[in-house]
């Protein structure tokens, strides 16, 4: 008699913790906010299970090659949370824990997010919609506590496997009161107060590439920004994001590029 295992909860909400089991899988949340007033970036990342990480994906490969000999490593053995604040073009916080920032995943569809033993973040409300999402409150600066009153986004996803093999791109533009992305494959969409709407595509223009792995650029164009002074926040082998500035924006840049 076969028995199925479940790779991950089915029956969870599109933005709640869907439990993924599959080996070699994550989920993922991205919540980013900007206070223009106080030219002032947060972003905040949680992982369960680390797609980047070099020893996941190493017991990956080695289960894969040989499943009875080697234990199919988990995503929950592997969590990652960081925390960024960047200030005046400074990155004056960056903190990255291995274990997870909790959110509540009964909450988080309805916008109510929860971040626990952080207490940089322990006075800050996030509601609204997951992209022109209000974010206010005080955050912990070294200098002192600072207000926070900004606009921003959250996004979620999830996967049964490792990122597949190409370079993506995802660009994220936070103007004090619009919201343009653009995904992966292409696609642009745009949010404001209004709702959303979808763009025509767009060539994304980029300058020359620094000298890394994976190589990003120094000077990215889309959407009427001119993006530049680009600040690397977390970086691995095969995984890079950045924030860039324009003179009304900012704007976080992810670039994967798995071989």
């Amino acid at each position: 008699m076969s028995v199925t295992v479940p790779l991950f909860d089915a029956a969870a909400g599109p933005d709640q913790w869907h439990h993924v089991t599959a080996p070699g899988g994550y989920e993922w949340w991205h919540v980013a906010a900007y206070d223009a007033a106080a030219d002032l970036l947060l972003s905040v990342h949680v992982f369960d299970g680390f797609p980047f990480d070099p020893v996941y994906r190493r017991r990956y490969a080695a289960y894969r090659r040989r499943p009875t000999h080697h234990a199919p490593p988990q995503p929950r053995d592997f969590p990652r949370a960081c925390v960024t604040i960047v200030g005046r073009g400074r990155i004056l916080v960056h903190d990255c824990q291995a274990r997870p920032i909790a959110a509540d995943p009964k909450s988080a569809a309805a916008g109510a997010w929860r971040f626990d033993n952080v207490p940089l973040l322990a006075n800050l409300t996030f509601g609204g919609p997951p992209a022109t999402m209000s974010v206010s409150g005080s955050i912990a600066l070294p200098a002192g506590a600072q207000t926070f009153s900004g606009v921003g986004y959250r996004e979620h996803d999830f996967s049964t496997s490792p990122p597949a093999a190409g370079r993506r791109i995802r660009l994220r533009i936070i103007e004090p009161r619009r919201i343009l992305m653009r995904h992966e494959d292409g696609a642009v969409v745009e949010y404001d107060t209004s709702g959303t709407r979808k763009l025509p595509d767009e060539i994304l223009s980029m300058g020359r590439l620094r000298r890394s792995a994976p190589g990003y650029p120094d000077v990215v164009r889309f959407g009427g920004h001119e993006l530049n002074q680009p600040a690397i926040l977390t970086q691995g082998r095969e995984y890079v994001e950045l924030v860039y500035r324009s003179v009304s924006a900012m704007a976080i840049v992810q670039i994967v590029d798995v071989r």
